[in-house]
């Protein structure tokens, strides 16, 4: 399939300014914020309708548009995200949105004003809304559920510095500077989210064709086995600091 079109740099822009607005209600998503928990939406083992995760973009508040052109002109962009992100999901080369893309330094991703920190905040807010979707699929201490604890631990490593210096201080090399777990971290990140997507995709698929889906299937879904761990010790990166999992 082909990947999808770049969404468009206006809608990111009218996203950035209107979700930064002081007056909006308190815990409203910043624009990587609602990119990276759409990602999460996105890849969800069930379908997750607007009308569920519109709202929380305002965390349940009212947002107040200066017009209705206004308003529409929001959710037009919020709903133009949306099909970007989903449109990458599906034709499995999800991205970045403009304006989400990471520093060059990878520690400066941690930074709080990073859009990357921002996204990754975004994705862990959305994984957790939705792991009960995830739950009925994934048995607990079951390859899946090391592999996909592996992949959300890439996945939100940025979200704040607190769980990143957690995650190097508990890897089987706690002597790892943060600098070069992040560095590669970042490098893992395209495949990690091409991974997540893959076993969200598949999972949507086999509950829209009635098909029973157990977790001890070899071959129902592949993520990435052979991606080596970020802390340098040259083991995979579930048999590493990514496993066992403990997100799920």
């Amino acid at each position: 399939m082909n990947s999808p079109r770049e969404f468009p740099r206006e809608h990111a822009q009218r996203l950035l300014r209107f979700l930064s607005l002081p007056e909006n209600p308190d815990g409203t998503m910043t624009y990587p914020e609602l990119a990276g928990f759409l990602f999460a939406v996105c890849c969800a083992p069930e379908l997750v309708m607007p009308s569920e995760w519109l709202p929380l973009v305002f965390n349940d508040g009212e947002p107040e548009y200066a017009t209705e052109s206004e308003a529409n002109a929001i959710v037009e962009s919020m709903m133009a995200l949306y099909s970007h992100i989903n449109d990458g999901v599906v034709a499995g080369t999800p991205d970045l949105p403009t304006g989400c893309e990471p520093c060059a330094e990878a520690v400066a991703n941690l930074e709080e004003a990073a859009p990357l920190r921002q996204w990754a905040s975004g994705f862990a807010e959305g994984y957790h809304y939705l792991l009960e979707l995830w739950d009925p699929f994934v048995k607990e201490g079951s390859e899946l559920d090391k592999e996909l604890g592996a992949l959300t631990m890439m996945l939100m490593f940025f979200s704040s510095r607190e769980f990143a210096e957690a995650l190097v201080k508990e890897s089987v090399r706690p002597d790892s500077s943060i600098e070069s777990f992040a560095g590669s971290i970042l490098l893992a990140l395209p495949e990690a989210m091409r991974a997540y997507a893959r076993v969200g995709r598949a999972l949507q698929g086999a509950q829209a064709e009635g098909e029973m889906f157990t977790d001890a299937d070899p071959q129902a879904i592949r993520v990435g086995r052979d991606a080596p761990c970020p802390c340098g010790s040259g083991r995979k990166f579930k048999h590493c600091c990514g496993g066992p999992a403990t997100l799920h």
